[in-house]
């Protein structure tokens, strides 16, 4: 077993096993020897010490910036919300704003519509009066040619001062005490006696 440990001092342990097929991998795995690796003692008193209070330090900064990155994460989260909340509230006020827009314009267009209409009506109807007009001209003029003459104004009435009526007093009359009729007061009077 030293042969095989290498500790034996005779250098380097033989290895016995031979590679199974020729096309094997060639490279052999070799064994450290004392002194290729460096080693390092480190002492637990000085070390330890400087390097907790340095990493307590450190740890303590990389919570607090953890601390501040998750307050500001949670603003900004708000702020995404009330944003999220005020673009949903403008969409639903421009889409009642369409909404309304839609109808004015259709009740222009029904108006417009309508005074077209009226306008046409009004049109063929001068067109056919002065057609009458040329045909008969000592023909009576419907009241719709004659301009309106200015009504009157209904003549005031001169108000008649009704005549007074007496006030009644409204002054209060003493109502009497209501009787007590659960009390018996004259039992109380004759046996005080």
């Amino acid at each position: 077993m030293r042969e095989t440990l290498g500790l034996t001092g005779r250098g380097r342990p033989q290895i016995r096993s031979q590679p199974t097929s020729p096309t094997a991998n060639k490279q052999r795995h070799r064994f450290v020897q004392d002194g290729e690796v460096p080693v390092i003692h480190l002492s637990p008193g000085n070390r330890d010490s400087d390097s907790s209070t340095t990493l307590r330090a450190r740890i303590t900064t990389l919570e607090s910036a953890l601390e501040t990155e998750q307050a500001a994460r949670a603003r900004a989260d708000q702020s995404v919300n009330a944003s999220l909340a005020q673009i949903h509230a403008l969409e639903t006020k421009l889409a009642h704003i369409e909404i309304a827009a839609q109808e004015t314009l259709a009740t222009e267009r029904t108006a417009r519509e309508q005074a077209e209409t009226a306008l046409q009506t009004a049109l063929h109807a001068r067109e056919h009066v002065s057609e009458q007009l040329v045909l008969q001209p000592t023909a009576y003029v419907p009241d719709l040619l004659e301009a309106p003459q200015p009504k009157e104004r209904p003549k005031r009435t001169p108000r008649v001062a009704k005549p007074k009526t007496p006030r009644v007093s409204t002054a209060r009359v003493k109502e009497p005490q209501p009787v007590k009729w659960w009390l018996n007061t004259t039992k109380a009077k004759t046996t005080k006696r």
